[in-house]
């Protein structure tokens, strides 16, 4: 769940759960101390919930950060091994072409003493 939805679901649920509950609470027949500790009651159901669900998508969140950290790190370490084993290659290229060098240097210098 991406961090907009989670936060346009966490609203809605806070919204929702607040007009359902007043919503009963004045429609039912009670005097005014029995309503009023029926909507506190209620606030304190839907704060509860509201926290519920913000540490669940914090756990959810920190879980995928820590997971893509994971990964782009093992994808730098990955470019970092490629990059050396290319140096490495182009290190034996250089290697070897100064051979084949050295050997066409040898052999002009052997027909030049002939």
């Amino acid at each position: 769940m991406n961090k907009q939805t989670a936060k346009t679901f966490m609203i809605g649920s806070v919204v929702g759960g607040v007009i359902g509950a007043v919503t009963a609470l004045l429609f039912a027949p009670k005097p005014g101390r029995e309503l009023r500790a029926d909507i506190a009651e209620g606030y304190h159901t839907v704060s509860e919930k509201t926290q519920e669900i913000a540490k669940s998508i914090g756990s959810h969140t920190s879980e995928f950060i820590s997971r893509a950290k994971e990964a782009a790190a093992q994808a730098v370490g990955n470019a970092r091994s490629l990059n050396q084993e290319e140096e490495d290659v182009e290190d034996q290229i250089a290697v070897i072409a100064s051979a084949d060098e050295f050997e066409e240097e040898e052999e002009e210098l052997v027909l030049t003493l002939k």
